[in-house]
């Protein structure tokens, strides 16, 4: 029997995960990415039932939030707030040198 401890380390690790581990890493230039990502993105539509785009980035939330800001928001933008998810949006909007109007519920903190 193998204990399962769920702290920070050290931990067992699998021979066969070791083993992946010491397989040489495939670069975002190389041909065997291209067609990785390529069976990401496919895979990714069927589980979505889209036949419309599928973008993939390697950033956090943050960025995908400053990327979609910088290059679909023009001069100023209105920003609706309702919780800490949206209250980030209007954060990066602010960050990115947009103007954003702030408008909350009724109710919502300030």
């Amino acid at each position: 029997m193998h204990k399962k401890l769920f702290i920070p380390g050290p931990v067992e690790v699998a021979p066969e995960i070791l083993e992946a581990m010491a397989m040489p890493l495939v670069g975002h230039r190389m041909k065997e990415y291209a067609v990785l990502h390529g069976r990401v993105k496919d895979g990714l539509k069927r589980l979505m039932k889209t036949d419309g785009r599928v973008f993939l980035s390697t950033s956090s939330a943050f960025g995908i939030m400053e990327g979609a800001i910088r290059n679909l928001v023009g001069r100023r933008c209105a920003n609706f707030c309702n919780g800490a998810f949206s209250d980030k949006w209007h954060d990066v909007t602010k960050r990115c040198g947009k103007e954003a109007d702030l408008s909350r519920s009724s109710g919502d903190r300030p």
